[in-house]
């Protein structure tokens, strides 16, 4: 084993350790303890960028629930719109999992222009994955269905493969 190789495996063990950690101990998202946690990237006068944070849902009709629209109209209640049914115009979604950028129209047209954008494929969506072990090719797809995780010891851990006898209603999957 090389050098280098030796000291990217090792650099990938510790990271991985001090995932794990902060998966497993994992502060409960709520309104109480996240409603103020919002991260802005960018704001002007046709969009907000947000950073949505990891297992937090865009919308929510439960009025205890945090949610994204939550967190963007408790900070920017000048943004909200009564006539829309969440408040915001959210020009594209992320699952509860995941997190990452998020783009918010400020007005109708805004929304309408972005949208187009989304529609005709001219904006580019990039995904970073921590994974564990080595990847042999430089791009990959990856066909592999995901499904719940019903372990209740780890129900911050929202996601499986069926190969793992705790999986619940497995979904198909795919990415590139």
């Amino acid at each position: 084993m090389s050098v280098r190789s030796y000291l990217r495996s090792l650099v990938f063990r510790e990271l991985s350790k001090r995932v794990k950690i902060f998966l497993y101990n994992m502060e409960d998202k709520n309104m109480k303890t996240y409603l103020d946690k919002l991260q802005v990237l960018h704001k002007s006068d046709h969009y907000l960028v947000v950073n949505k944070d990891f297992d937090v849902v865009i919308n929510d009709n439960d009025e205890d629930r945090l949610s994204l629209c939550k967190q963007v109209a408790h900070r920017y209640p000048e943004l909200v719109n009564t006539d829309l049914g969440h408040g915001l115009y959210i020009v594209h979604r992320l699952d509860y999992s995941t997190s990452g950028v998020t783009l918010i129209g400020v007005h109708k047209k805004a929304v309408s222009e972005a949208a187009k954008m989304f529609e005709k494929r001219k904006t580019r969506k990039f995904y970073l994955a921590i994974v564990r072990g080595h990847i042999s090719e430089p791009k990959l797809e990856i066909n592999l269905s995901i499904g719940k995780d019903t372990r209740p010891e780890y129900k911050q851990l929202k996601m499986c493969t069926p190969r793992k006898e705790y999986c619940g209603q497995p979904r198909a999957s795919s990415t590139r």
